[in-house]
């Protein structure tokens, strides 16, 4: 089972698409479609997506819990394959945790309270062991201009406000927890360590050197 990290743009997707035209992985995207057409209760659907990075400040505790569950909703998927260890997944709850909500607290998005509301339901939900821990952390490293540049042309419209400080900011969370001189070569999650596999990610992947590297 192996988690595909990386800042936003970062190509994580593309090289993730790489390994699925193998047939040896099974990849499972991120759940940007469930953000952007996410169903209430109530059977309202509306554009958290666009609703965080349109107004940060009033969305980022509400995105970032929806974030979560939607994550862990996709290791559902991860237990039916055949074989877990041929599995690559797009981003974590734990990039979640470390990354894009400390981000927001870090930033001022998130208040305190919140900030220990999320972690609170965040511990709770991963120790029920729900969420199995992964065998490989594959780090897409990119650098923020790289991943600035890369955003319009991709033409995902909610990101067109995205800022060159906001990808530096989550650059620096990335490094801090996947290339921390502390703990060469490898990251720790829920406090075991894991092997990180780094990629240049401004490098084209072809299927056939991921596999050698995987």
């Amino acid at each position: 089972m192996i988690l595909f990290e990386g800042n936003i743009a970062a190509g994580k997707s593309t090289t993730g698409q790489s390994l699925a035209e193998s047939k040896l992985f099974g990849f499972i995207p991120e759940p940007v479609s469930l953000w952007q057409n996410y169903q209430l209760p109530s059977g309202k659907v509306v554009n958290l997506l666009d609703l965080f990075y349109s107004d940060p400040h009033r969305w980022a505790f509400t995105f970032q819990l929806a974030a979560f569950t939607t994550r862990a909703k996709t290791w559902t998927e991860i237990l039916a394959c055949d074989n877990h260890r041929m599995v690559v997944l797009e981003r974590s709850i734990f990039c979640d945790r470390h990354v894009f909500a400390k981000n927001c607290f870090q930033s001022g998005l998130m208040t305190e309270e919140e900030w220990e509301i999320y972690c609170q339901m965040w511990g709770f939900i991963n120790g029920q062991n729900w969420c199995a821990q992964p065998d490989l952390v594959v780090y897409v490293r990119t650098p923020a201009q790289v991943c600035y540049d890369r955003l319009h042309p991709r033409g995902r419209s909610e990101e067109s406000g995205i800022t060159l400080e906001y990808l530096q900011a989550l650059e620096a969370l990335h490094e801090e927890w996947l290339h921390s001189p502390e703990h060469p070569g490898y990251c720790l999650i829920n406090g075991k360590p894991v092997h990180v596999l780094i990629l240049d990610g401004e490098q084209r992947w072809t299927t056939e050197a991921l596999e050698g590297l995987i």
